[in-house]
């Protein structure tokens, strides 16, 4: 099969070319840190962090996939549907950051562990990233509908390199936890500001609060958006729960561990990224075409996430470079490995519930997923760690897969 003509793998091999660039990066600015502040250093960071991008989940919502959908059928809308979406997701991002504004004024504000002033200040600066990450995402659609996606790349991968250079000035002239989020904020900027000048070479960049318009796409975005809501607090609760409970160092092992997973999990959905506009036109032709392309991607995506398992597995002893006291980082990895061909088709599972409009199957499952971890988390985590979080992180998947999978199985036999 041909690369170039193939839009499906290129777009996929683009994708990971950039994750290379961005991924590659991210593990210099860990690596920077942890060498620099120490582990509890890092720790204090891994609380910002972890935070804020907990938010960075919640403003997905699910709007670019119904924008995807409804230039599928009229793609002479870009400029209208492009207009409102940025709109929506400009004011959704504003009532996250006040939603964040008050998580950090009504937790307890701890003099060691847990989340200090500085963390709590820290946080709040970070979360101004939350507009320019809304600004991304957005853009983010209208490459998707093109199966475009080398502005996307490239507007990551340049704001990932411009936040390494001020990392490190920050780190050389100015150490702490503020001149850090700084520095990854003015990363989070010159990303927004480049896929925003690609943008304007295809449609104007226009802010409309036309308030019918935003309605109506949150209105048809609400059942994708429970669903991606309910799974973000799923999979980062655990976060926020050893943050709370357990020693200061924790947070920044198991940070670290979720951090170099989380760049391998982000992988299916590069593959998702240009296979979900292929699915919706196969929908269209017929279930039969829509069901060959997820057997076969099933297998392909299964079987990468066996070979990229047993590699995270056996590599992590690897963690050394970050110094030795982030060494109890290694057995929560091992423990997450075992779980990565679970996220791999749960992601699978989770689009095609989506292109099938079965919205509803998918929120009753992360509905259920989420009380299942929220109850194992506050059992576990008090008593044994950052290691049973790692090991709920996998329970609760294996729960959602067997979740997803009846309700596709059963709409693929009608």
């Amino acid at each position: 099969m041909n690369l170039i003509r193939n839009p499906i793998l290129r777009n996929t091999a683009l994708q990971f070319v950039g994750k290379g660039i961005t991924a590659t990066t991210d593990l210099l600015v860990t690596l920077l840190i942890t060498r620099t502040l120490g582990a509890a250093g890092y720790a204090d960071f891994a609380k910002v962090f972890t935070l804020v991008t907990l938010f960075y989940l919640f403003l997905d919502f699910g709007f670019n996939a119904i924008i995807v959908r409804r230039l599928g059928h009229k793609p002479q809308a870009i400029a209208a549907e492009f207009s409102t979406l940025l709109s929506t997701r400009i004011l959704y991002a504003f009532t996250l950051f006040i939603l964040l504004c008050f998580f950090v004024l009504l937790t307890p504000t701890a003099t060691s562990a847990g989340y200090t002033l500085p963390v709590k200040i820290a946080i709040l600066i970070f979360g101004l990233s939350l507009f320019t990450q809304s600004l991304f995402t957005s853009v983010n659609a209208i490459f998707q509908h093109r199966l475009d996606y080398f502005p996307a790349v490239f507007s990551a991968s340049l704001g990932t390199l411009v936040g390494l250079v001020a990392v490190v000035i920050s780190l050389l002239f100015f150490p702490g936890l503020l001149s850090l989020v700084i520095a990854h904020l003015f990363g989070s900027l010159v990303m927004a500001a480049t896929s925003l000048f690609f943008m304007t070479r295809l449609a104007p960049v226009r802010l409309h609060f036309r308030l019918p318009a935003i309605r109506n796409l949150i209105v048809a975005t609400l059942p994708i958006g429970l669903m991606l809501f309910l799974n973000a607090l799923m999979i980062r609760l655990d976060t926020i729960i050893v943050t709370l409970t357990r020693p200061n160092l924790e947070i920044g092992w198991l940070s670290l561990a979720y951090r170099l997973y989380d760049n391998l999990l982000i992988l299916p959905l590069f593959c998702l990224n240009a296979l979900y506009p292929i699915m919706i036109h196969r929908f269209t032709l017929s279930p039969a075409h829509l069901r060959r392309l997820v057997w076969r991607s099933a297998q392909i995506l299964f079987l990468a996430s066996i070979f990229l398992a047993l590699i995270l597995f056996i590599s992590t002893p690897l963690l050394i470079i970050f110094g030795p006291a982030m060494l109890p980082a290694a057995p929560a990895l091992k423990i997450l490995s075992l779980a990565l061909p679970l996220f791999f088709l749960t992601s699978l599972l989770q689009w095609t519930l989506i292109t099938l409009h079965r919205e509803r199957a998918l929120i009753t499952t992360y509905a259920l997923g989420l009380i299942f971890n929220a109850a194992i988390n506050l059992l576990a985590i008090p008593r044994f760690g950052y290691l049973a979080a790692a090991t709920t992180t996998g329970l609760t998947e294996l729960l959602v897969f067997i979740l997803l999978l009846f309700p596709v199985l059963k709409s693929f036999q009608e």
